[in-house]
Parts: C-alpha cells; structure tokens; sequence
C-alpha cells in the first residue's frame, strides 16, 4: 500500500528542498535588539496562519510595489533564494512582523507560505525595533552586465569563432546568464 503526504506548500516556484531549514543558509537572528528572543528554529508556514495586519511602523510607506515585482520576476527567473531571509512572526500573537513584499510576491505567484521565524517580544517597543532593524542588511556592491555588455561579449565571440547562427547567439546570451 503506497501512501502519499501532502505539503501544502509545494507549487510551481517552491519545491521539498525549499521547505527544508537546513538548505537556507540564512541564520536567524535578533539584530541586537533588546527584547527579543528567538523560538525554536527555521521553520515552514503558510501565510493564512499568519495575521497579516500589523504595519510594520519601519516601512512608513508600506508595500512597495515595484519591489514586490522585482521580487516576482526574480523568483521566475532565478528561483527562490535560500540564502535570503526568513519571515518573522509573533509566536504569541501570530502576526507577521516583516516580509510582506515576499508574502505579496509570493500570493501573486501562488507561493502559499515562506520559510519562517517565531519570536517573542518582551514589549511592543522591541517589536517596532526589531521590525524596522531586520529589514536592514549590508549589500554588497557588485555590478551586474548591461544588456550592453552581453550584446559586447556576443559580438566579441563571434569575432573569435566566427560566424553564429541566430539560435547559437540567443544560446550565448542564455549561457550568459541573459534572457531573451
């Protein structure tokens, strides 16, 4: 007799790897912040078990759009980022504390829950300070290629191999890590 279980949250952008704490390689954290404190560990949750109505006071202007939709197209062309942040949650109220362009983004693209993080908050003005704080990260500066700089590269190649075909130029584009 075979039996199946059903994970709620696989869907066409979110597989079993996603769902695994162990293949995100980010680490939770406090941010410093008095008051906080982690419970348990990483773990999956939908977004219906969240309450998704407090406003995090850090995002004055709340959800922006467009980042949610450079968050989108990022997911459907390169997939979901392991090594990006969790959502945290309330433990005691349920509520989200941050994440809200990935739980938008992922809504729209039918991602149904994210991998997460519990806290408890000792007081309300811990909660408003770790919200705003966990949305903060160093980047690091890094430049990407233009489409310019794809189309330099192409050219240069075929200059070095010859003459290319149109499908062996959108092939070169695509192992470049453009998309047509």
């Amino acid at each position: 007799m075979t039996t199946s279980v059903f994970n709620p949250f696989l869907c066409q952008y979110w597989d079993a790897i996603h769902c695994d704490p162990d293949e995100w390689t980010y680490v939770p954290s406090d941010y410093g912040v008095k008051g906080v404190t982690l419970v348990g560990g990483k773990h999956m949750k939908l977004f219906s078990e969240l309450n998704n109505n407090w406003k995090n006071p850090g995002r004055r202007n709340g959800t922006n759009i467009g980042e949610v939709e450079k968050l989108k197209n990022d997911i459907i062309s390169n997939g979901i980022n392991t090594n990006g942040s969790v959502i945290y949650y309330d433990v005691e109220t349920g509520e989200r504390v941050n994440g809200d362009h990935r739980r938008q983004g992922g809504e729209d693209l039918g991602i149904p829950g994210w991998m997460a993080q519990a806290l408890k908050f000792d007081s309300l003005a811990a909660k408003i300070r770790f919200a705003t704080v966990s949305n903060n990260r160093k980047n690091i500066q890094h430049n990407n290629t233009s489409i310019n700089d794809v189309e330099s590269c192409v050219r240069e190649l075929m200059k070095v191999e010859g003459e290319y075909s149109e499908q062996r130029i959108i092939d070169e584009v695509h192992c470049i890590g453009w998309h047509i």
